[in-house]
């Protein structure tokens, strides 16, 4: 109901519809997910439902599910808070990992960065879904080398990525590109991209 209500832009009625499904559980996902989607369109009396639930139960997922709105709102102290939270509650949660160190990474707390995306990285190695995650991190972690004088080591960083699949073996690639594209070593980007 709450979804429709959305849909024909009634978002009074779909914050009651929300309000009144966490009333009559307060544990359950989806009027906490209603009020996420309600938060992106600017409904600030849905934060609390989300909130509340986030209280009584230890969904991983649910809390990252906030995390992404809270960015979107561009909320960033709100979704640091909350990974830091999330990472403390759920050590084995990678994604927020992920979030947690390019967001450090941002904030120029590159020791901090390191240790968040390395956990990362160790965290999500054995799955193949996390392939982009996997790169995204280690795009990062080399960012870091060359903020520090140590190109050779990003190299080598973007190198050691896995390649299981062609579509690893582009990413892998491309990382390496961009990394020598943004030290505006064009003639190194352009070899590696004709072999």
């Amino acid at each position: 109901l709450g979804r429709l209500r959305i849909a024909s832009e009634d978002l009074p009625g779909a914050l009651d519809a929300a309000q009144k499904g966490h009333q009559a559980d307060t544990r359950a996902t989806a009027p906490a997910l209603l009020a996420m989607e309600l938060m992106g369109k600017q409904v600030t009396a849905a934060e609390a439902v989300v909130t509340d639930t986030l209280r009584k139960q230890s969904s991983p997922e649910l809390a990252m599910g906030y995390v992404r709105v809270l960015i979107e709102l561009q909320r960033y102290d709100d979704a640091y808070q909350q990974l830091q939270t999330l990472t403390n509650k759920n050590p084995k949660f990678a994604d927020a990992w992920l979030v947690l160190g390019s967001m450090q990474f941002e904030k120029n707390e590159l020791a901090p960065a390191e240790a968040s995306l390395s956990r990362y990285v160790a965290l999500a190695k054995d799955d193949p879904r996390q392939s982009r995650g996997i790169a995204q991190a280690q795009a990062r972690r080399a960012a870091m080398y060359v903020k520090q004088g140590k190109v050779n080591e990003a190299r080598q960083l973007i190198r050691s990525m896995p390649a299981n699949t062609p579509e690893d073996a582009r990413i892998r690639l491309t990382t390496e590109v961009q990394l020598l594209r943004d030290l505006q070593q064009w003639q190194e980007a352009f070899d590696l991209l004709e072999n």
